[in-house]
């Protein structure tokens, strides 16, 4: 892993900078995603290939936004009408 990755993911693991660098970089700078609305995820999951082993996948910087997780729900609900 190259320094550039490490600082940027300590960068970023502090959710004010998290919401700061996704406002501007997908909104062009206007306040849609709020720090008090994210929340980490565990970096770990498992899945299995086509022919059936378990692989475990490491990411880093997950987070959920409320909002998304929101919307989410409420097409489901739509879905399941």
């Amino acid at each position: 892993m190259g320094q550039a990755d490490v600082m940027t993911k300590r960068y970023v693991a502090d959710p004010e900078r998290f919401a700061d660098v996704f406002n501007y970089a997908i909104y062009g700078g206007r306040h849609v995603v709020d720090a008090g609305e994210l929340s980490t995820l565990d970096p770990v999951s498992s899945v299995k290939t086509p022919k059936g082993k378990s692989v475990e996948r490491r990411r880093d910087g997950l987070r959920l936004w409320a909002a998304m997780r929101a919307s989410a729900a409420s097409a489901h609900r739509a879905w399941s009408s």
